[in-house]
């Protein structure tokens, strides 16, 4: 476990594979969330396509490898929440937030960009995430950066839902191999 959550229970592998099975049936990507290496070797053997975030807890291991390449599953790592996960790397978010325009982060937004979530567990570092990222890239496994533009608090609509999430797009356009 990465993260500070006792007891919250895990999803079994067989309730997560018939959560994959229904999203292919509909012709959907299953993308999972896992927070441990663990975790997230469960949901790759389940069957998902993609990971967001990535483990902090562990190194990344030759298994993790096989099992991405297995599902030709890839990545979005979100290195950012990782580092926030873990409380490091502060300084790096307080600059990158120093350098949004007013116009593109209110005050507000400014600020919880720049706190720190601060719930992993001993052990867990950020650096794991880098390691995994560069592990997985090197395997030829796709790493995905991505963006998701929301409503500003004006009310500027910066995406439009109707479009889908975008993900396919990210997946095949702006993979970083």
């Amino acid at each position: 476990m990465s993260m500070k959550f006792e007891g919250v229970p895990v999803a079994s592998l067989e309730l997560q594979a018939a959560v994959v099975k229904a999203a292919h049936g509909n012709g959907l990507l299953a993308v999972a969330h896992a927070t441990s290496l663990e975790d997230t070797l469960l949901v790759l053997r389940a069957g998902t396509d993609a990971l967001t975030h990535c483990f902090t807890d562990l190194a990344p291991t030759d298994e993790l490898v096989e099992a991405y390449k297995k599902n030709n599953a890839f990545l979005i790592p979100t290195l950012v929440v990782c580092a926030s996960l873990t409380g490091e790397e502060q300084e790096l978010r307080d600059r990158f937030a120093a350098k949004a325009a007013p116009h593109q982060l209110t005050a507000d937004v400014k600020e919880n960009m720049c706190q720190c979530l601060g719930l992993g567990v001993p052990g867990a570092t950020v650096k794991h995430s880098y390691e995994t990222v560069k592990k997985l890239k090197a395997a030829g496994i796709d790493i995905v950066a991505v963006s998701c533009p929301t409503p500003s608090l004006s009310g500027e609509k910066h995406a439009d839902p109707s479009q889908g999430n975008g993900l396919g797009a990210a997946a095949e356009g702006n993979s970083y191999r």
